[in-house]
């Protein structure tokens, strides 16, 4: 029997070394302390394996390689258990992901302190650095990164903060706020300081040229020093020039987008920016009701209560802004948000009337002065321009009836009439129907309008027969009007009655007039409703004021409709006649 050969040093010293350099395996789900335990209450056990003949460098390397696949096949994501405390960011991608959260935190992060920096400061240095962000990361991902993390009324509004901005960087501004205006969502525009930092930015240029020194008084910056006394005035240094300049390309840049539809950005004037900055505002809350109803606000409001209206009519007088300045006031006027601005309204109205002999902006004028007076009726009155306005209006009816074809000029100068005259026509509410007696001072200008009217129904295109219904909406009107004579008061209804029945040569649509010629008015009025509530043009509230218009037609005329259950009536008379019978209530309920 052969002898067992003795152990070396060498191969204890070896066989340790090996053991040394195993991996250490954290075992899952407690395992550690089970296997250590066991291990300790046993402490021959390992003379026991060193000392059989199976432990040799090659089963202690497959032991190390088997112990290794486990440990790495141990952290693989398919071996993981349900309970392990991973998140989904750890899936495919959710590392990308995390980094791309908080970059965009960080973006935002910075674009709101650069804004309030600006807002506090009013300062070019800061304004700067908030251009230089929107350049290298680009204005889309700025409002995107905002709209995360729901700070986009906050960046807007610290933006607007600032108040001591002059001369060319408040410019620069209000063209920082365009580029953004259409990648912000519309509730972070409707604050009162962004309506309030736009009012005060139109006004003109040449104010804030003839007060330089505001911007010497101003420290535009933490940083700025006061200068000792004694020292003398600098000249502005290249570096700053170079600074502005740079400023002023970047600008433009981000601006490319928006010169596309408004034109070039260094062409335009800070009241010029601000004018079209505040309509997209407007234009946006018409089409954003539930967003303003929400929050109980009113941007015309806000308007007015800044001075807005004032501002607007300084800037009427501006070719370069007249058009803007219109465009605007129309849309703010189109609504009675503003029915409570009386004084403000009122102060415009003088200056709009003297725009009316300026061709190039004929229409735009009548536009808004056909929404004031639909606000309030007494408006040319109360600030003595009938006088003017009638005499451009009997000029354009007159011109339009030589060219035989309506225009925007003629209609609007239609509406504006009807509703001054409707409401000259309240004696109660009117004392003084000046508009009305200008109209029909003459009999031939009666003539005309009825002759018109006539003419333009007997046509079959379809703005022939909306020109009509407005001619018969102001001689209806008209008819109504109360006038004082000596035996008491009286109407208009004879003159406007007489010029009618001559023009219409006793013959109505279809039937014979017969002594009720303003039938034929009640019917052109009638069909006239029908169309425009066909077309989607008339609201609710203007079908009833129209047919309370209609009723007092027929109830001062004495006209005898009658009923539908008369056999000798005809079609076209059961059509053209206007009753007051709950059918016929029906038929223009109808239209609401």
């Amino acid at each position: 029997m052969a002898s067992k050969r003795l152990r070396s040093n060498v191969d204890v010293v070896g066989g340790i070394n090996e053991l040394l350099n195993l991996p250490v395996r954290s075992p899952p789900h407690g395992e550690e302390r089970l296997d250590t335990t066991s291990f300790s209450c046993q402490p021959n056990s390992f003379v026991r394996v060193t000392e059989t003949d199976d432990m040799r460098p090659s089963a202690l390397k497959r032991l190390r390689t088997s112990e290794s696949s486990a440990g790495v096949s141990s952290r693989s994501p398919s071996s993981a258990s349900p309970s392990s405390p991973r998140t989904t960011s750890d899936s495919v991608g959710g590392d990308e992901l995390d980094l791309l959260r908080r970059k965009d935190e960080e973006v935002a992060d910075m674009a709101l302190f650069l804004a309030k920096t600006v807002g506090e400061t009013s300062s070019r240095h800061s304004l700067a650095e908030l251009v230089g962000l929107l350049v290298r990361s680009g204005v889309p991902r700025v409002a995107l990164a905002l709209k995360r993390v729901g700070a986009q009324t906050t960046f807007v509004g610290n933006l607007h903060q600032a108040t001591s901005f002059t001369g060319n960087e408040r410019r620069i501004a209000v063209a920082l706020f365009s580029s953004l205006m259409t990648h912000v969502d519309a509730e972070a525009l409707f604050q009162k300081c962004v309506v309030t930092f736009l009012v005060k930015s139109l006004t003109l240029a040449d104010w804030q040229e003839a007060s330089p020194a505001l911007a010497h008084r101003i420290a535009s910056h933490w940083s700025a020093r006061r200068k000792q006394k004694g020292t003398a005035q600098q000249p502005p240094s290249g570096n700053s020039c170079g600074v502005a300049d740079g400023l002023e390309s970047q600008v433009a840049k981000l601006c490319g987008g928006v010169a596309e539809s408004s034109g070039s950005y260094e062409d335009k004037s800070c009241a010029s920016l601000a004018l079209r900055s505040l309509l997209t505002i407007m234009f946006a809350y018409n089409t954003s009701p539930h967003i303003a109803a929400s929050r109980h606000l009113s941007v015309p409001l806000l308007f007015a209560n800044a001075g807005g209206l004032q501002q607007l009519g300084k800037l009427l007088s501006s070719r370069e802004m007249q058009e803007h300045a219109l465009a605007l006031l129309e849309v703010l006027t189109a609504t009675e948000e503003l029915s409570l601005q009386n004084d403000g309204l009122l102060e415009l109205v003088p200056a709009l009337v003297a725009q009316l002999r300026t061709s190039a902006v004929e229409v735009p004028v009548l536009k808004v002065l056909t929404n004031i007076t639909n606000i309030l009726p007494h408006a040319l009155s109360a600030t003595g321009t009938v006088k003017p306005f009638t005499q451009f209006a009997l000029e354009t009816l007159s011109r339009s009836r030589a060219l035989s074809t309506p225009d925007e000029t003629e209609i609007f100068a239609l509406c504006c009439a009807i509703n001054v005259v409707k409401y000259e026509s309240k004696e109660k509410e009117s004392p003084e129907a000046e508009l009305a007696s200008a109209l029909v001072a003459s009999q031939d200008t009666l003539m005309s309008l009825a002759c018109v009217m006539m003419e333009s129904y007997r046509c079959s295109s379809t703005e022939q027969l909306v020109r009509s219904g407005y001619y018969a909406l102001l001689l209806g009107a008209l008819s109504l009007v109360p006038v004082a004579e000596e035996e008491g008061s009286t109407t208009l209804r004879v003159p406007v009655m007489t010029a009618v029945a001559r023009v219409s040569d006793g013959h109505s649509v279809g039937l014979t007039a017969g002594h009720q010629p303003m039938r034929i008015v009640v019917a052109i009025i009638q069909e006239f409703l029908l169309f425009q509530s066909s077309a989607g043009t008339l609201t609710k509230e203007a079908v009833l004021e129209m047919k309370a218009l209609v009723d007092r037609i027929l109830s001062i005329n004495h006209i005898d409709v009658a009923s539908h259950g008369d056999r000798g009536t005809t079609t076209a008379e059961t059509i053209t006649a206007v009753s007051t019978d709950k059918d016929d209530d029906l038929v223009l309920g109808q239209l609401l």
